[in-house]
């Protein structure tokens, strides 16, 4: 954990002139109660911490407030990157929530229909940022890396494969990594 943690602030804090980072929290549809009060305050947690760094990312998060993040929010969200990122700029996209893998496509959950990770590919790909780092938390997140992996994208998924299918503990750590400087 403490490598990914170090891999992700080597990548958000590299000096490069005039560069600027954003990060895109997005929350999934929670499903349950319980699942809907983690992932808002790992979210808030996060957000709290990239705001409160140095580098004062500009950080937006979707779908903590309201219980999940719909596809267009997600798509509005990337789209807002795409315009104002430029070449040199860092993205940081996390994704908190719930994930599935039918044996051929990762889907992210959200509120309404949820994003197949070639969707999601696309969407990334309009981004301009040569150093884009996607992290995704959700079970069976592996699924989503044939798709989201790319040259000057770096991809971080909770499991080694889309058949794991568990709720995973990984946003949680990955969470508590950003709040605490040890």
């Amino acid at each position: 954990m403490k490598t990914l943690l170090a891999l992700a602030c080597l990548f958000l804090t590299a000096p490069f002139a005039m560069a600027r980072s954003t990060c895109l929290i997005v929350v999934g549809h929670p499903g349950e109660e319980d699942y809907k009060v983690r992932f808002q305050g790992w979210a808030r947690q996060i957000e709290s911490a990239l705001t409160a760094s140095p580098e004062k990312p500009l950080v937006k998060t979707l779908g903590a407030a309201s219980g999940g993040a719909t596809m267009a929010e997600l798509e509005a969200g990337i789209n807002e990157a795409a315009r104002t990122a430029g070449a040199d700029d860092i993205f940081m996209l996390i994704l908190i929530g719930h994930g599935t893998f039918d044996g051929t496509d990762y889907k992210f959950n959200l509120k309404g229909p949820d994003i197949r990770s070639a969707q999601l590919a696309v969407l990334l790909d309009r981004i301009q940022s040569t150093r884009q780092l996607v992290v995704n938390t959700t079970a069976a997140s592996g699924g989503a890396m044939p798709a989201l992996v790319k040259p000057h994208r770096v991809v971080i998924a909770a499991t080694r494969t889309g058949t794991q299918k568990n709720a995973t503990v990984f946003a949680r750590y990955f969470a508590d990594a950003f709040s605490d400087a040890s």
